[in-house]
């Protein structure tokens, strides 16, 4: 939030009293409470096809970048005012915020320290330090493609607790499976702002992302797997928290399964969660089981 309220102040010379980033799949919730908007284009934006025209659609139409910014900002504005109107069934849009904010497509941050005071502990605050009193895990996700094609990326989630021990820590074993749906020939078929067109070094049609596993604090990290081989890997720390990475190239319809496992606090919550950067796709989820051995 004050990163961006800084980009804004050096763009625009004024300062910006909050931020709230918000992604196109809540735009679709949203879209539900106030029903079509009819778009300067004479497009019609509705719930079922926003997130088509805005991470797909506008792109092969309009190749100038100029021109979807300018649909950008437009479409910004009648959702907006839509939205500000008042002419929307409250219910509706309670229950689109509320579904939105539990999948963290929604996060805000204020400047004014009452206002964070309300949102500190929240889902809306971002806040990786704050865990609600869970053994809190994340799986978090960076494009490195320098493009657009995250939204052909599908996530599938899955995390249990593997008990070996003697002393009674427990494993937390997450398990995480990325499958490119881009289509074949996406290299050629695709326009080039959405494949990046190989500008930072990855193939036209594939799709690059870095994969970041966050143990709850105090838990350690054991190891990291993909399809039963230990790949490799960086370590760190954030804000207190381990932190594993590693970089995943995937070509159209080619699929990867990581597992990752952290050994539990000493002194572990019972109750730990595992969270994941919201896709396009809902995430599908799962619990595996697991040996107490990995190589």
């Amino acid at each position: 939030g004050q990163l961006a309220q800084a980009w804004w102040e050096r763009a625009y010379g004024t300062t910006v009293d909050g931020v709230m980033v918000l992604d196109p799949t809540t735009l679709s919730y949203l879209l539900r409470a106030t029903g079509p908007i009819t778009l300067a284009t004479g497009d019609q934006l509705t719930s079922d096809n926003a997130v088509q025209l805005l991470l797909q659609d506008v792109y092969s139409r309009y190749p100038d970048t100029s021109v979807q910014d300018l649909f950008f900002a437009s479409t910004a504005a009648e959702v907006f005012s839509a939205i500000s109107s008042g002419n929307v069934d409250p219910v509706t849009f309670i229950e689109a915020l509320t579904q939105a904010s539990s999948e963290r497509r929604v996060l805000i941050w204020s400047n004014d320290p009452a206002e964070q005071a309300v949102l500190d502990g929240t889902s809306l605050n971002g806040d990786l330090t704050q865990n609600g009193g869970h053994d809190r895990y994340g799986v978090y996700v960076n494009d490195a493609t320098g493009a657009k094609m995250g939204t052909y990326l599908e996530y599938r989630l899955g995390s249990v607790d593997t008990e070996c021990r003697n002393d009674g820590r427990a494993y937390r074993d997450i398990e995480v499976t990325v499958t490119s749906t881009a289509p074949a020939d996406a290299g050629t078929s695709l326009p080039t702002y959405v494949t990046g067109n190989g500008q930072f070094g990855v193939t036209p049609g594939n799709t690059k992302v870095i994969l970041a596993f966050y143990g709850a604090d105090g838990s350690q990290f054991v190891g990291i797997e993909r399809g039963g081989e230990t790949v490799t890997s960086r370590t760190a720390q954030d804000f207190g928290l381990p932190v594993v990475t590693t970089a995943l190239e995937l070509a159209p319809g080619e699929t990867a399964t990581f597992h990752v496992r952290w050994l539990a606090p000493e002194e572990s919550s019972g109750s730990p969660v595992t969270e994941m950067t919201p896709g396009v796709h809902t995430i599908e989820t799962e619990a595996p089981r697991f040996a107490c051995e990995i190589p």
